[in-house]
C-alpha cells in the first residue's frame, strides 16, 4: 500500500516534474536576482563583497543560464522520479510473487487440515 502511494507520486513526477521539484530549487529559478544570489553564495566565513562570475554576467546571459539550469533541474527531477517508479514496480512485483507463494502454501495447509 505504501509502495503504491510512492509510485503514484513518482508518476506525477515523471509526467509533471515541475510539481515535485523542491521548493528551494523551483524558487531559485524564478527570476535573475534570486538566481544570481543563490547560485554564488559567499564562501563560508567571508562577507562576499568580491565580484563573482555571476555578478559580472549580462542580464541576457544570466537569463540564459537560469533557464538552462531550470531545464537541467527538471530533467534531473524527472529522472529521479522514473528511478523511483522502477524501484516501486520491482517491489510490487516481488511482493506479489511472495504473496502468491504464501497464499498457495496456506491453501494447501487448509486443505490438509480439512481432510485430516
Amino acid at each position: 500500500m505504501i509502495a503504491s502511494g510512492i509510485g503514484l507520486y513518482a508518476v506525477v513526477g515523471v509526467v509533471k516534474p515541475e510539481l515535485t521539484l523542491s521548493s528551494w530549487e523551483y524558487d531559485r529559478h524564478q527570476n535573475n536576482e534570486v538566481f544570481r544570489v543563490l547560485s554564488n553564495p559567499p564562501p563560508f566565513g567571508l562577507s562576499g563583497k568580491g565580484t563573482t562570475e555571476v555578478e559580472r554576467l549580462s542580464e541576457e546571459e544570466l537569463t540564459r543560464r537560469r533557464e538552462e539550469s531550470l531545464r537541467h533541474a527538471i530533467r534531473a527531477e524527472q529522472r529521479g522520479n522514473l528511478q523511483t517508479l522502477i524501484r516501486v514496480a520491482i517491489i510490487i512485483f516481488i511482493d506479489t510473487v511472495v504473496f502468491l507463494i504464501h497464499w498457495r502454501i496456506a491453501k494447501q495447509a487448509r486443505q490438509e487440515d480439512a481432510s485430516a
